[in-house]
């Protein structure tokens, strides 16, 4: 009865703000840009270890990326980012 449960559940859920808005950013917006994370740490929650430690990457304008990320399942979630 598991799955007929979170089924339930998720039906029960408040509906999440639509994807796209009325409001969109200038069409030629950004011209160039870049994502860094500079010797950050991330975890799974504030009381657990981190999984992550000093990460510093920079992600510049128009690259691709992939990120692989591990779930409760030992399988993999990949997440295709477009930081441009």
């Amino acid at each position: 009865m598991t799955s007929v449960e979170r089924v339930v559940e998720y039906a029960e859920l408040q509906s999440e703000a639509p994807w796209e808005t009325d409001r969109q950013p200038p069409h030629d917006w950004p011209q160039a840009g870049s994502i860094t994370f500079d010797r950050v740490n991330f975890s799974y929650s504030v009381n657990e270890p981190s999984v992550l430690k000093n990460l510093t990457v920079v992600f510049s304008s128009r690259e691709k990326v992939i990120v692989f990320l591990p779930t409760c399942a030992r399988s993999l979630v990949c997440t295709a980012c477009d930081s441009g």
